[in-house]
């Protein structure tokens, strides 16, 4: 009979490349958005909560609420 070998799990983590570091970023999905004042598509992560309009005659800055932009009012 053919015996199998499996390796538990701290035998894994010896194997090198065989498990990432935990405090590694993890991938995240993307995400495109329009710009509410010029029209150009934002691109950004899942994980960001502040994009900015990438055009530079725009360059309005958003807060990422709920999957939605609402614009930052700015300063005087």
């Amino acid at each position: 009979m053919c015996e199998e070998k499996q390796m538990d799990e701290s035998a894994l983590d010896a194997v090198t490349g065989g498990v990432s570091d935990p405090a590694a970023p993890l991938p995240t999905g993307g995400v495109t958005y329009r710009c509410a004042i010029c029209g150009t598509a934002i691109n950004a992560s899942t994980r960001d909560t502040r994009v900015t309009c990438p055009n530079v005659r725009c360059r309005c800055e958003y807060v990422v609420k709920n999957g939605k932009l609402t614009a930052v009012a700015a300063s005087l």
